[in-house]
């Protein structure tokens, strides 16, 4: 009979929204605390027993104050004569099997996985398990999120054999009649399923077994996504959750059921031995980790968090891939997985030359286990610092190579063999060996030639010639062969772009020609050439905006674009287009926050969304935004911090946080808060003196520690602090600044230094020293002398101007304090402009 237009306790239960193995579930709205709530009826044979229902209510309680985004919320329990209702929290949105249908894409997958495995992280530390970990029992929001249903439910119908025993005992009275829940004590697992009477099936279906019935009393699950000690009848523990979502991850990943079609017995047989079936064209890592899930001796299979933490490593990998210019990512690795992969690939390579009948095979594995090698491990030894041991893998690589009949590889076979060696030079170049590194790019230019030659109308094998010459373009810029890297840079632009008009509808030309821009584009600025930079950085920008538009909801697209929109608004900032500089800085912060609100506990997303608003309130502070300016330091470091509190090793973050501190710091000495400035620069400067001598050949770091030292000093000189102490705090700021070698600063760097010289001018003033005062004003000139002309970077026009007025040279100064006003420029309220 519907419930319908009745009332449970508080609830209005308003329609009906399915069936399920409990009973129907309906939508309700609780009138007293004025929210949409599931409401799910529980069959007669299966009202709790008191000693269940307790620790229903008990787990319930738990992930109640767990508050977890991706566990679907128990209310209440509500018991009547007629029946029992459990309270849920309403899930609007689609099934995982659902959204799985719709075919998304690995990476959506990848993120669905992570969360279900985070959310099940989260109740296994709360020592709750779930028990029937399926599809079905996980719902898919509109914004994109995971909510896991049930949980603690199956653990509460049916628990191990004290559950038997009470529900044997105890049988429970219902309008059918009394039903006992559980078949005879000691009856085996099997026949207890088997005995069950069940209500929602026609009479004379009560024996027969189906894939998806849940047992009650000894053992409860679906079959599907049953572990083996389940279908065994043994103890299960979070153990049993982790192989049950192994199973789903199967499914999601491969399209297809992990013990493909076989009938209920069969089923049952070999999950019990842990016999799912083999996984292919998916992505090796995540096979292994899978395989390692659904291990049948559930000592050895991974933890919940461990699987989140993994398919997080897989999940970054494109963004650790990236090019130095797009940040790369540190994960820590084994060094037993190298020399595992080391012996595998040594075998392969020897069979590979000694059996010919095999060599196909062969040939596939061993590359696929090389690609794998010196793209991913390469990560996880760059944690550990032994990136030198991938040199031997580099060498059997070779090896292996040439041990390869050229005339029997395809195109496909010749563009692998051309990544992999890039790969090698890239290991290489990561640890330092340049002239090894360019040694396997050349390398690889010749292969790819010799393979265009070969096939001159294959699109992959030019891209992978376009490659090659990116790659020794980044060699020599890394090296500050300027000439060489515009050389290599041109060439593979050419190419890039050769493929891109032959074939229009590549995408991954058009990326190839898009980065390929940005790389010339890049050289044209260090040279001094804005304009000429500008136009390839925007037609950069119209090739990924092209790509997103054709290939809409792909994240990695979207990260290079706000990448790209970062670089095209510091070339507008220094042109002095300061509205095209804040309208792409705030475009590029939208990308990044649309990113996260996909993926709000991505660690890596929330650094990047931080970092973009302090990009933009450092443009925004000093032309009449202080207040936006304000609001994104103060939540941009708010969210560096608590990333801090949970990776306290990680140096990036302890970096950032110092930048943040200065940065908020400046703004509020620049708006005449100099009280506040100190308070914030009292935490930023020992910290940013601990780093600077915990690497000291980073120059950027003593940039870092000297510039926090000079604005500690101007505000203890604007706040009326004894002279003394402000000299005395400068001079330690001016000591880091000293041992920078001033050719290699960029301008932004270079007016900062000369900022120390002006502050050390107004010092010698107001210690009645105007000769001390002129030198150091002359000096900050000099440090600005050789900085692009005409001035248009704000940043350089700022202190340049302040020490002209300072010096009286105030014809010299107005026109660039003209351009200044016209830009909107706000003076700091310091007096730094006053002689």
């Amino acid at each position: 009979m519907s419930l319908v237009g009745s009332t449970v306790g508080s609830i209005r239960i308003d329609s009906r929204l399915g069936e399920g193995g409990m009973g129907e579930v309906y939508l309700g709205f609780d009138t007293k605390l004025e929210r949409r709530v599931a409401v799910k009826t529980l069959r007669p044979w299966q009202r709790l027993g008191e000693r269940r229902k307790e620790r229903f209510l008990r787990e319930a309680r738990l992930l109640s104050r767990l508050g977890h985004p991706g566990i679907c919320q128990v209310y209440e329990l509500l018991e009547t004569p007629e029946a029992d209702f459990l309270v849920l929290e309403y899930v609007a949105g689609r099934t995982l099997g659902e959204f799985a249908d719709e075919n998304p894409s690995f990476d959506e997958t990848l993120r669905m996985a992570e969360q279900i495995s985070r959310a099940l992280a989260a109740a296994h530390r709360e020592r709750i398990v779930h028990r029937d970990l399926k599809a079905d029992n996980i719902m898919v929001t509109p914004e994109g999120a995971i909510k896991i249903l049930d949980f603690g439910i199956a653990r509460s119908l049916g628990d191990e054999a004290d559950a038997a025993l009470e529900d044997a005992v105890e049988p429970r009275a219902s309008g059918l009649g009394t039903v006992p829940l559980a078949g005879p004590v000691g009856m085996p697992p099997t026949e207890v399923w088997a005995s069950l009477p069940r209500a929602d099936k026609p009479p004379g279906e009560e024996g027969k077994r189906r894939p998806d019935l849940t047992r009650h009393g000894l053992v409860v699950g679906t079959l599907p996504a049953m572990s083996p000690e389940q279908v065994s009848g043994r103890t299960v523990d979070e153990a049993s959750d982790v192989y049950s979502l192994g199973v789903l991850l199967q499914g999601l990943f491969t399209r297809k059921p992990a013990y493909g079609e076989c009938d209920e017995q069969e089923l049952a047989r070999r999950i019990e031995r842990a016999e799912t079936d083999a996984m292919e064209g998916i992505d090796p890592e995540l096979v292994h980790l899978i395989h390692d899930m659904e291990t049948l001796d559930p000592r050895r299979r991974p933890t919940a968090e461990a699987v989140a933490a993994q398919l997080r490593w897989i999940r970054d990998r494109p963004q650790r891939e990236r090019r130095r210019k797009f940040r790369v990512r540190v994960i820590v690795g084994t060094f037993v997985v190298l020399l595992a992969v080391l012996a595998v690939v040594s075998r392969l390579a020897y069979v590979a030359s000694s059996a010919r009948a095999d060599a196909e095979s062969r040939r596939r594995q061993a590359e696929g286990l090389i690609g794998f090698m010196l793209g991913d491990l390469r990560t996880k030894l760059t944690g550990l610092g032994r990136l030198e041991l991938l040199d031997v893998v580099g060498e059997h690589a070779l090896e292996y190579f040439e041990s390869l009949p050229e005339r029997d590889l395809s195109p496909a076979d010749l563009g692998r063999r051309v990544q992999t060696v890039l790969q090698i030079g890239d290991a290489r170049r990561s640890h330092g060996d340049l002239a090894g590194a360019l040694a396997a790019f050349e390398r690889g230019e010749r292969l790819a030639k010799a393979a265009t030659a070969r096939y001159p109308s294959d699109a992959e094998l030019q891209l992978r010639l376009a490659e090659a010459a990116t790659w020794q373009g980044q060699l020599h810029y890394d090296r500050g062969e300027k000439g060489p890297a515009a050389a290599a840079w041109e060439r593979a632009l050419r190419l890039a772009e050769g493929v891109a008009a032959q074939h229009p509808d590549n995408l991954e030309a058009l990326l190839a020609r898009g980065s390929a821009r940005h790389d010339k584009g890049t050289l044209l600025e260090l040279q001094g050439d804005l304009d000429g930079a500008a136009s390839l950085y925007d037609e950069s920008l119209t090739d990924q905006r092209e790509y997103a538009r054709r290939k809409p909801g792909e994240s990695e697209i979207q990260g290079e674009l706000a990448n790209t929109l970062a670089f095209v608004s510091i070339l507008a900032e220094r042109r002095g287009d300061l509205d095209v500089a804040r309208t792409e800085r705030r475009e590029s912060l939208s990308i990044q926050e649309a990113l996260l609100a996909k993926d709000l506990e991505n660690a890596v997303l929330r650094q990047d969304v931080a970092v973009a608003r302090g990009f933009l309130a450092n443009l925004l502070g000093s032309f009449g935004f202080a207040e936006e300016a304000r609001e994104l330091y103060v939540s941009g470091l708010a969210t560096i911090a608590d990333l801090a509190r949970k990776d306290a090793e990680n140096a990036v973050l302890a970096r950032w946080q110092v930048a943040f501190r200065g940065a908020l710091a400046d703004l509020e000495a620049a708006g005449g808060r100099s009280a506040e400035s100190l308070v914030l620069l009292r935490e930023a400067c020992p910290a940013s003196a601990k780093l600077s001598v915990s690497d000291p050949s980073d120059p950027d770091l003593r940039l870092l520690a000297g510039v926090c030292r000079v604005r500690n000093a101007r505000d203890m000189l604007d706040s009326g602090e004894p002279l003394g102490k402000a000299r005395t705090e400068l001079e330690a700021g001016r000591v880091l600044l000293k041992q920078l070698a001033l050719e290699g600063l960029s301008e932004q760097n270079r007016a900062l230094v000369s900022e120390s010289e002006i502050l050390r001018g107004r010092i010698a003033l107001a210690a009645a020293d105007p000769a001390e005062a002129r030198r150091a004003f002359l000096h900050a000139i000099e440090i600005l002398a050789s900085c692009r002309r005409p001035l248009t970077f704000w940043r350089v026009m700022a202190p340049w101007s302040d020490a002209m007025l300072r010096l009286g040279r105030d014809d010299e100064a107005a026109p660039v304090v003209a351009a200044l006003e016209t830009m909107g420029y706000r003076r700091p309220r310091t007096g730094r402009s006053q002689r």
